[in-house]
């Protein structure tokens, strides 16, 4: 098995010379059926069991393809073979699931390659609920997260003492707001997006509900989070409007914060050459101002500069702090057209020089000719 033959023939003819002969066609390979695949066993699990095989000899001609088949009784009527889908010549392992627990079933593995269907090798297995343990999982239960953050929520670990593959996934009302890290023993739960303590997701209320779960394809094993977001003390912002302000405009600063209890202690009015410049001149300052909003009317002087608007402010935090914003530099305001009044039809007495009144006005200031 495995060697290529090649036949010759030597003979005589009626002239009595000794001729020799070679077959004209190909050496064949001569190449039987598989053995039977070597060292078979059945690790029994919860309603599945595993068999595990060495590659048999091929006997001259590679595998193709495993089958196996299965029965609860060896003296039953065997069934058909199944072939083991995807199975190559390296194949060592496949699990058989859908098994009934408890009962004794009989297995059989053969090879497959260009002679044919080798000899089968059997092993027993008896699945049951007890010889697969569930895995384990360990986490944090209870868990008070900042807003805003974006660190892990918790980490959480899994274990399989069969060392089965584990798969991980998320369940409970809420788990569309989260997602799990990469890792296989231990993957953190994060959120998707930084939560925001002012604004919940519709209907909420700052407090979530997620399951982590993983399973070994027969067992799982599941910690519920509830996840509370508390509030955190947000940066405040001072907004400009407009950002390009004009000569004659009032420029309007406004202070948001997405926290409560806002009470402006101070607000200042600086400018500056450009975003280049490290020298600020004070304009003005309102000490105890009502309201989240100052005014400054543009006038002439600031004409090419920037200004900037600064407040002071406590929160519900109670902290004092600072938040302020530049505006683009001041510029005149574009060319307006100027105005003319007057009648566009009137009467004139013969003997006078005087048709109408004209008034012609400019928003500018403009001279008009």
């Amino acid at each position: 098995i495995g060697d290529f033959l090649k036949a010759v023939v030597m003979y005589q003819d009626h002239v009595d010379l000794t001729q020799t002969v070679t077959a004209s066609s190909a050496c064949k390979k001569v190449i039987d059926v598989p053995a039977a695949p070597d060292s078979l066993t059945a690790k029994a699990g919860d309603k599945q069991v595993v068999l595990n095989w060495q590659t048999p000899d091929d006997h001259g001609s590679a595998i193709t393809v495993y089958q196996y088949r299965y029965n609860i009784e060896s003296t039953q009527t065997w069934p058909g073979w199944t072939n083991i889908n995807g199975s190559t010549a390296a194949t060592i392992t496949y699990t058989v699931s859908g098994l009934t627990n408890e009962n004794e079933h009989y297995f059989e593995v053969r090879a497959v390659n260009a002679a044919g269907a080798g000899e089968a090798r059997r092993v027993t297995g008896k699945p049951d609920s007890t010889s697969n343990p569930a895995p384990t999982l360990s986490g944090p239960t209870t868990v008070t997260f900042a807003e805003n953050d974006t660190v892990a929520v918790g980490s959480y670990t899994a274990y399989d003492q069969d060392d089965d593959s584990l798969t991980w996934s998320l369940d409970g009302t809420d788990k569309a707001f989260f997602e799990l890290g990469t890792g296989t023993a231990k993957r953190p739960l994060q959120f998707n997006n930084a939560p925001n303590f002012e604004q919940p997701p519709a209907g909420g209320d700052n407090t979530y509900k997620v399951t982590v779960k993983v399973s070994d394809g027969g067992k799982a094993a599941q910690v519920a989070v509830t996840v509370t977001v508390a509030d955190a003390d947000d940066e405040g912002v001072v907004s400009l409007s407009p950002t390009t302000p004009q000569v004659g405009e009032t420029l309007t600063a406004t202070l948001e914060d997405e926290d409560r209890a806002l009470k402006v202690t101070r607000w200042r009015w600086f400018t500056r050459a450009d975003s280049d410049s490290a020298v600020e001149t004070l304009l003005q300052e309102t000490e105890h101002p009502t309201g989240l909003s100052e005014t400054l009317v543009m006038t002439p002087l600031y004409l090419g500069l920037q200004l900037k608007a600064q407040v002071s402010y406590t929160d519900t935090f109670g902290t004092q702090t600072e938040a302020s914003d530049y505006s683009s530099a001041v510029v005149f305001p574009p060319n307006r057209s100027p105005t003319l009044s007057g009648t566009d039809s009137t009467g004139v007495a013969e003997n006078t020089t005087a048709v109408a009144t004209y008034t012609a006005n400019d928003p500018d200031g403009d001279t008009i000719t």
